[in-house]
């Protein structure tokens, strides 16, 4: 609806549509990869306010993680995807971003004098949704990490995004990637937060335009992990975490 009003409006008159080119949420890094994805040439440009105190966060602004073995499983009867290892993986990067912040688990809250920072897992399939909300339970982090799908998370802002890109297939299947492919989707996941860290499996995304600059950009800053895999508990992840804020 808003993309054919938005049409309609350029093309009566273009000076009726303007675009807001600040933006308070984001690090330098995130909008940068936004710009790089979803927009072209000078339509927009998205410009971290110089007084947000985010962007001296002590966390990496991007960082993007491709295990090949996050493979997807569909639930029946929905056939929603699900992709139990990444999620696997998701929780335990969730476990080290939050050590990393002062987090104290034992008491639930974030040691004085650290500023206390808000999560949100954002999912593209609505049965992933429920495999990160278990994990969740699991680990008595409730209320303290949010899980849904990117459309319920419209409009909202946290600190630390972690997306769940859920679709991730063998090399020699061509399942393609559904709605994933809606750049729009990805556009509104992207920018939900000030860092943002990416799960997706690289072999499966590689064939989409959108996630193949995603995956570019990541490789061209060095920030891409295709071998997640190998990163197989927190305290690994929390390294490469603290590694990343010390360069």
């Amino acid at each position: 609806m808003f993309t054919r009003l938005y049409n309609i409006f350029k093309q009566i008159q273009s000076s009726a549509v303007i675009c807001l080119r600040e933006q308070y949420r984001m690090r330098r890094e995130v909008a940068d990869v936004v710009n790089c994805i979803t927009y072209s040439g000078d339509d927009i440009l998205i410009t971290p306010s110089a007084g947000n105190w985010r962007r001296t966060l002590k966390h990496p602004a991007f960082l993007l993680f491709s295990g090949e073995k996050w493979i997807e499983s569909k639930k029946i009867p929905t056939m929603s995807c699900f992709n139990e290892a990444e999620a696997n993986f998701g929780i335990n990067l969730v476990m080290a971003s939050l050590r990393l912040a002062g987090f104290d688990f034992r008491n639930r809250n974030f040691f004085r004098g650290t500023q206390p920072l808000s999560y949100a897992i954002i999912c593209l399939y609505r049965a992933q949704v429920e495999i990160y909300q278990n994990l969740i339970d699991q680990h008595n982090l409730a209320g303290v990490v949010t899980v849904n799908t990117v459309d319920a998370f419209q409009g909202s802002e946290v600190d630390i995004v972690i997306l769940s890109a859920v679709r991730g297939s063998y090399a020699n299947e061509n399942s393609g990637i559904g709605f994933a492919r809606d750049l729009r989707r990805l556009n509104v996941a992207l920018s939900r937060g000030a860092c943002v860290y990416v799960l997706a499996n690289h072999s499966t995304f590689m064939d989409n335009r959108g996630w193949k600059k995603l995956f570019d950009y990541a490789i061209e800053k060095g920030v891409v992990y295709s071998s997640a895999d190998s990163l197989t508990n927190t305290h690994q992840i929390y390294d490469l975490l603290r590694r990343h804020v010390q360069e």
